[in-house]
């Protein structure tokens, strides 16, 4: 195994080998959605056709692929690892050449030679395959392909103490699930089981990394690709209650495996640690404990359609779930379709050539008029209460996407739950992901030692120690918002389309004294209101030194947090959001800004046209009013500070 750390170091920063927690974002904002909110005035409905269902049963392509396979096995046993010849016969355009020789050149080191190899699944895009070395370990390979099967990405590690094995795992409705197994030798233990929908997308060396990692630690791991997901069959649903029958059975399976101690940790980060949590639902006999980073819960708050909107990508995100084929230009060519007046059911088939499932259920939902089903079908925290089984929830305060949907979950279960004391929340000061949860927080919980954790903890700023949350160490404080002036109309904005005026309102607050915010806020706000399906989208910014500094990405211009306005109130009501988890410092003179605004542009507004309907029915509404009555509160966790750890 030594033989091989610098090259997979080297190799990791040719083909991307980073660690997902730390790089991985859902979301991309874009001002050009402005023009896809206009066109989507002139859109009409139609009858959704027959979703799409992956083929996954086709023949082996071995056949097909043995030039790539054989290739690596000729580089090998030749040693032609600068030979630009070789790599064009074996390495996508995509590659640079210049990057390939600063990274590979370490494998000529292992000066052996290939005396076989065997493929051990070959499933597009993804190969794995064992070769036999004369002198060394066995070598395993993960190669990502392009469409004229040319390597992408690849991933190789020496066989250390451990088999691999690739299985079609059938599920209670006997659809096959694509599985794969790294199994300890002659040894039972605990399993970590990752249930993922990017495993054949350019985040598979992060997997075959994490893979190498727990084994080191002394556990099985089994990576399974979500139903409808690359070699899975089925179709893939996008956050969906499906999901939990699924693991279960996937968990039943591998507590009857061999190489299975009976006992399993579902783990994930992201849409993994939605899969994660979603194990735990019908608390399946075997499955230990959960380990869930930065994992949403709910689409209603999920970063894709937050506030009951829509983001473009979310068609691109589930499509590329199926199939890992990316649409050139998807931004222009959705653009385009909508300037086209095409209407947002066809937009699918337009650009993929099919109907996508999900996307068609969500337009059914949409021509219903109403989005409660396709909310209810994805959604799992009322299913989680009853569940029996131990779950830590883990989030970061720098930009994470899902930071909130994790707070979110926490605090749902720890007052709705039948247990719960099953409940854990741990923050951190990294991005999206674990964070160093793993490392120095999660020994005893994956020992099983449940009991020695308390419900909550967060990492200190100033020490850099993670402490249990406690009056002692942190202390929720009311930042009491104001307006700037008593001018009636500084403080009403509206949604209308016949107007492009008072889109726009603020709230602020000024320090007396310096705050260290380390943690999670909640918004509220106190009004009167006569909207249609609107959506009224909170940022926050620090000003400092005369300039504006944002403190979440979610919170900056986005539709990530919003109001969902749909009724008329014309009597004072609060209205309170969760925001993201943060943290940053507040000096004394410094203040904070709280922006309310019905004009951002970076999603689909699909109740748009039902909108403009009813205002033209109803000239007087499309306003929302922050009332003057001195109840607008920003309710934020202070890091309190003293003389040990200033």
């Amino acid at each position: 195994m030594k033989k091989l750390l610098l090259l997979i170091a080297g190799l990791c920063f040719l083909f991307s080998c980073a660690k997902k927690e730390k790089e991985f974002v859902y979301t991309t904002v874009d001002e050009r959605f402005e023009v896809l909110r206009q066109q989507q005035l002139l859109m009409s409905s139609q009858e959704p056709s027959t979703a799409y269902e992956l083929n996954n049963d086709g023949d082996e392509i071995e056949d097909r692929i043995s030039p790539v396979v054989n290739g690596f096995c000729e580089m090998i046993s030749k040693d032609n690892f600068e030979s630009p010849f070789e790599f064009e016969k074996n390495f996508s355009s995509s590659v640079q050449f210049n990057n390939y020789l600063s990274s590979i050149k370490d494998l000529s080191s292992i000066n052996d030679k290939c005396l076989g190899k065997k493929i051990i699944f070959d499933k597009y895009p993804l190969l794995l395959v064992e070769y036999e070395l004369e002198k060394s370990d066995n070598l395993y390979v993960s190669f990502r392909v392009d469409n004229s099967l040319l390597v992408k990405s690849m991933y190789p590690f020496f066989k250390s103490s451990f088999n691999i094995r690739y299985h079609d795992v059938a599920m209670r409705d006997k659809t096959t699930i694509s599985t794969l197994s790294f199994e300890l030798e002659d040894k039972k233990a605990k399993t970590i089981f990752i249930k993922t929908p990017y495993f054949h997308t350019d985040s598979n060396s992060y997997y075959m990394y994490k893979a190498m990692e727990w084994t080191n630690k002394g556990y099985n791991v089994v990576i399974q690709s979500n139903r409808g997901s690359h070699a899975s069959g089925g179709v893939f649903k996008w956050l969906h209650e499906l999901n939990a029958n699924d693991s279960e059975d996937a968990i039943n399976w591998i507590t009857e495996q061999d190489f299975s101690n009976g006992k399993v940790i579902s783990y994930g980060v992201s849409y993994d640690g939605f899969n994660a949590l979603a194990s735990s639902v019908n608390s399946p006999k075997g499955l230990e404990s959960v380990i869930a980073c930065s994992a949403p819960s709910n689409a209603q708050t999920d970063s894709f359609t937050a506030g009951k909107t829509i983001e473009a990508w979310l068609l691109n995100y589930i499509a590329n779930r199926e199939n890992p084929d990316e649409i050139n230009l998807f931004y222009e060519k959705v653009n385009y379709l909508i300037e086209q007046n095409t209407k947002l059911e066809d937009i699918d088939n337009r650009l993929y050539s099919r109907d996508i499932a999900d996307w068609q259920d969500l337009m059914d939902a949409r021509n219903s008029g109403d989005l409660s089903t396709y909310w209810k079908e994805r959604t799992i925290l009322e299913a989680i209460e009853k569940s029996t089984i131990p779950i830590f929830h883990v989030a970061g305060t720098d930009d994470d996407q899902d930071g909130r949907d994790t707070i979110l979950a926490f605090d749902h279960l720890k007052k709705n739950a039948l247990n719960p004391s099953l409940h854990h929340l741990y923050i951190h000061h990294e991005g999206h992901g674990c964070g160093d949860f793993i490392q120095e927080l999660a020994g005893d919980f994956l020992d099983g030692k449940f009991s020695n954790y308390a419900s909550e903890y967060r990492r200190v700023s100033a020490s850099q120690k993670i402490e249990e949350v406690t009056p002692k160490r942190f202390e929720n404080r009311d930042l009491v918002l104001s307006h700037y002036t008593n001018e009636a109309q500084d403080t009403i904005i509206n949604d209308r389309y016949d107007t492009l005026d008072r889109k726009e309102t603020h709230l602020h607050f000024t320090a007396n004294e310096d705050l260290l915010i380390n943690g999670k806020m909640e918004l509220e706000v106190e009004g009167i209101w006569d909207m249609f399906k609107s959506n009224v989208t909170v940022s926050v910014f620090k000003l400092k030194n005369q300039q504006f500094e944002r403190v979440h990405w979610m919170l900056s211009n986005s539709t990530r947090s919003s109001f969902i306005i749909d009724s008329k109130v014309g009597s004072p009501t609060k209205l309170s959001l969760t925001l993201p988890p943060v943290l940053f410092d507040l000096k004394a003179g410094e203040s904070l800004f709280v922006f309310f605004n019905t004009n951002v542009v970076d999603y689909l507004d699909i109740f748009m046209a039902d909108r403009s309907e009813y205002y033209l029915d109803n000239p007087n509404s499309g306003v929302f009013r922050l009332l003057d009555t001195g109840k607008h509160r920003l309710k934020v966790s202070v890091e309190k500070m003293d003389e040990t750890t200033l």
